[in-house]
């Protein structure tokens, strides 16, 4: 499945998490989650802070209610609605640990303001039991 996560409406702060649907999850489940090194969005209305999903390393960012570190621009993906974080970046593999019915993935951009974002990034997200 492939989806768009944008800059500015899947922010970490102040953004809504891309929700990927359809996925029909349950615990134990491996997730595969690429996105094109190409690919890149802005974090500045300049233009001069454009990365691909892997962020910019020299400029770490804290984030949800753990305060999780990860680099401006990073890809991250969340289970419970972005209250805690995983890397994402350009390629990750994760098991499903969250039980209930049909745990959410959502995928953010890390940032500390979205209002100045732009661009998006695709990811395509694989399913394996």
């Amino acid at each position: 499945m492939e989806v768009a996560v944008e800059a500015k409406q899947n922010s970490t702060t102040g953004g809504t998490g891309k929700l990927v649907e359809n996925l029909g999850l349950q615990q134990g489940d491996l997730l595969t989650i690429t996105c094109d090194f190409q690919d890149q969005w802005n974090l500045s209305q300049d233009g001069g802070f454009s990365t691909n999903a892997n962020g910019i390393s020299t400029h770490p960012i804290a984030i949800g209610t753990a305060n999780q570190t990860f680099s401006a621009g990073a890809m991250v993906g969340s289970f419970n609605n972005g209250q805690s974080f995983f890397s994402v970046g350009l390629f990750t593999q994760i098991t499903v640990t969250e039980s209930g019915d049909s745990p959410e993935l959502r995928l953010y951009c890390v940032d500390s303001d979205k209002d100045n974002n732009s661009g998006f990034i695709r990811v395509v997200v694989k399913k394996s039991n």
